[in-house]
């Protein structure tokens, strides 16, 4: 009898490589075992199943540990049975990574613009920046992406430390 193994449980992730962070589980949380067949299938059925009713984009949570080779598969599947937009979600500092460039540029998704998001919050709310490093940085970005414009641009989030001195209005 083949034991199939659901749930992959490797320890930790110490974030010391970026294989690390692939192959060892996020925060000792137990990660489905996407190489095994049946998730695999399940998975890719049930993606077919939410387009068939409707759903018009998709967000990938924690890309970055992910295999990218079932990424691509995922997302073949997904343009395969209905193309829509998808992006995935990689937290990034502001200067990104080889491999975090790598994933924006040959993923087949596009990637949420931490970099961004973490720029124009030290500029314009923590006043830790000038307009010139927000120009820089959108410079560089246009360089490192093939496909700049197809980043998703947002400023804030749940992933983004916020400072409890940060009022909007009184």
């Amino acid at each position: 009898m083949i034991k199939m193994i659901i749930f992959i449980k490797n320890g930790g992730s110490d974030f010391s490589s970026y294989e690390d962070g692939i192959y060892r589980n996020l925060y000792d949380l137990a990660s489905l075992n996407l190489h095994n067949p049946v998730i695999d299938a399940y998975l890719k059925d049930a993606i077919r199943m939410w387009l068939d009713l409707g759903v018009d984009g998709i967000r990938v949570d924690a890309v970055a540990h992910m295999p990218l080779g079932w990424q691509k598969t995922f997302t073949d599947t997904i343009y395969h049975h209905n193309p829509v937009f998808i992006f995935g979600e990689w937290f990034t500092s502001t200067e990104g990574s080889d491999e975090f460039h790598h994933f924006a540029n040959h993923s087949s998704m596009s990637v949420l613009d931490f970099r961004f998001a973490q720029v124009v919050q030290q500029v314009l709310r923590n006043n830790q920046g000038t307009m010139y490093d927000l120009s820089n940085m959108l410079i560089s970005t246009e360089a490192q992406y093939d496909h700049a414009h197809e980043q998703v641009t947002f400023i804030d989030n749940h992933d983004i430390k916020r400072s409890p001195n940060y009022i909007l209005w009184n």
